[in-house]
C-alpha cells in the first residue's frame, strides 16, 4: 500500500508541473492572451491594400513583391505579426538559403516575436505569424483581432526582387555585385490605429532599408526610389468590428 501511494505521489507531481507550466506559457508578461479573450472583448483590423502588377512585372524577374505587416503596440515592444508572404516568413528562397535584404525592417522587429517562442507551446509558435501566397496583383486585405481600446503603430513593408534602376545598380561602386539581387530596397509604410469603431488611419511612407546589407533602422532619404513606390498603393487600417 505503502509503494502504491509513493507511486501516486511521483506521477501527480510531474503533472501539476505540466499543467502549471502549461498555464504560465499562455500568456506572457505585458500580452494579452486574444484565443481566451471573449468576442465582446476584441476588435477586429482590416489591412488593405492595392497591388499592381504593372509595376513588378517590370522589374528584371517580374515576379511578386514580398510583403509584411505587423502591429506594434504603440509605447511598449509588443509585436505581432499580422500577415507575411510565405517565401519570406519561411525563408523558402529559391536557389538560396536565405535573402536577408527582401524584408530586413520586418525580420529584426520579428525578432521580438521569437524571443517569447521558448516559452510557448509547440501550436502557438505555429500560428504566431499568419504566412501566405504572395498577392500577385489588385486588393489584397488581411485582418487580426485585438483588445479592444487598444493602440498600435500598423507597419507594412514590401520589396520587389531585381527592382534595379541608376541608383540601385546590380553592380557596386567596387565592382562586387548585389548578391541577394535586391535592387531598389524594401519600402516601410506605417500608420496609427486605435481599437475602437469606425477608427482608420492611411499608412505613409516612412523610409527604406539599405541595398546591400540587411538593417534594423530605416534610411529617410528615399533619393532614386522610383517604381517601388508604386508596388503597392491605397494602404489603409480600419477597424472593422468592435465586438459582437
Amino acid at each position: 500500500m505503502q509503494f502504491l501511494r509513493t507511486a501516486a505521489v511521483v506521477i501527480l507531481i510531474p503533472a501539476l508541473l505540466t499543467i502549471a507550466c502549461r498555464s504560465q506559457e499562455n500568456t506572457q508578461p505585458g500580452e494579452t492572451n486574444i484565443e481566451s479573450m471573449p468576442d465582446e472583448e476584441q476588435a477586429v483590423l482590416e489591412f488593405k491594400m492595392v497591388v499592381h502588377r504593372n509595376v513588378y512585372e517590370k522589374t528584371d524577374f517580374g515576379e511578386p513583391p514580398q510583403i509584411a505587416i505587423w502591429l506594434q503596440r504603440r509605447g511598449t515592444d509588443h509585436i505581432r505579426t499580422v500577415w507575411v508572404a510565405r517565401r519570406a516568413g519561411r525563408r523558402l528562397w529559391k536557389g538560396k538559403f536565405e535573402c536577408p535584404t527582401a524584408l530586413p525592417y520586418w525580420e529584426s522587429r520579428h525578432q521580438h516575436e521569437r524571443s517569447d517562442w521558448r516559452a510557448r507551446g509547440l501550436l502557438r509558435r505555429l500560428v504566431d505569424a499568419i504566412s501566405g501566397a504572395t498577392p500577385t496583383g489588385g486588393v489584397f486585405t488581411a485582418s487580426v483581432s485585438i483588445p479592444k481600446g487598444s493602440r498600435w503603430d500598423a507597419y507594412i513593408e514590401v520589396n520587389a526582387s531585381a527592382d534595379f534602376n541608376a541608383d540601385f545598380p546590380y553592380w557596386h561602386e567596387d565592382g562586387s555585385p548585389d548578391h541577394d539581387v535586391n535592387g531598389q530596397p524594401s519600402l516601410v509604410y506605417r500608420g496609427r490605429v486605435v481599437a475602437l469603431p469606425d477608427s482608420n488611419d492611411a499608412l505613409r511612407l516612412i523610409g527604406r532599408t539599405d541595398q546591400w546589407i540587411p538593417v534594423d533602422y530605416l534610411i529617410e532619404d528615399l533619393t532614386g526610389i522610383t517604381s517601388a513606390k508604386d508596388l503597392i498603393t491605397d494602404i489603409t487600417v480600419v477597424c472593422v468590428r468592435f465586438g459582437t
